[in-house]
């Protein structure tokens, strides 16, 4: 269920198969990241498309546009925007 700052829906969507959501960008797009395959949600499908696959890093969030990742075993992040 999506909310606006005064607490009413504004949207409720079926995400299907259980993802745990680790990004929600500024378009307002859901992202999420299992095994190195990063997927992106599509309302009007009700679906998650696979995107890119990431392996060795970990999806931590949205900073605008751009997807977050922090590299295993370093300490290491990287900005990847969203057009690419």
């Amino acid at each position: 269920m999506e909310v606006d700052v005064n607490d009413n829906t504004t949207g409720r969507w079926d995400l299907g198969e259980w993802k745990r959501v680790t990004a929600f960008a500024a378009g307002g797009t859901l992202y999420t990241e299992e095994h190195g395959q990063v997927s992106a949600f599509d309302r009007a499908t009700k679906s998650w498309h696979p995107m890119v696959e990431m392996p060795g890093w970990s999806l931590l969030g949205a900073d605008g546009n751009n997807l977050v990742f922090y590299r295993h075993g370093t300490q290491t992040l990287r900005w990847v925007p969203l057009s690419q």
